[in-house]
């Protein structure tokens, strides 16, 4: 992860900044009463990869992690693909 981002902290502004860079954050559009919440088609591939590396990891290593998962997947209904974003965004 760090050769993708680099040593240098003043290219994002902000975290909300290099969650987007990394394709963690979703896109939210509204119009009118009907809001719309999409993923990210242009994020930095290699990056994404990583995070979703780091996640599935964390998963099998972590108890903390995989209570996590376990909860957005009963809870919420999350599909198992989509947890490393939002483990990433809960980071």
């Amino acid at each position: 992860m760090l050769a993708e981002i680099g040593d240098d902290r003043s290219c994002f502004a902000d975290a909300r900044g290099l969650k987007a860079y990394a394709g963690a954050s979703p896109i939210t559009r509204a119009s009118g009463k009907k809001p719309s919440i999409t993923r990210r088609w242009v994020k930095n591939d290699r990056l994404n990869h990583a995070a979703c590396l780091w996640a599935f990891a964390a998963i099998t290593a972590s108890p903390g992690a995989r209570t996590h998962y376990r909860r957005r997947r009963d809870d919420h209904g999350d599909w198992h693909a989509a947890f490393p974003t939002a483990l990433a965004a809960a980071a």
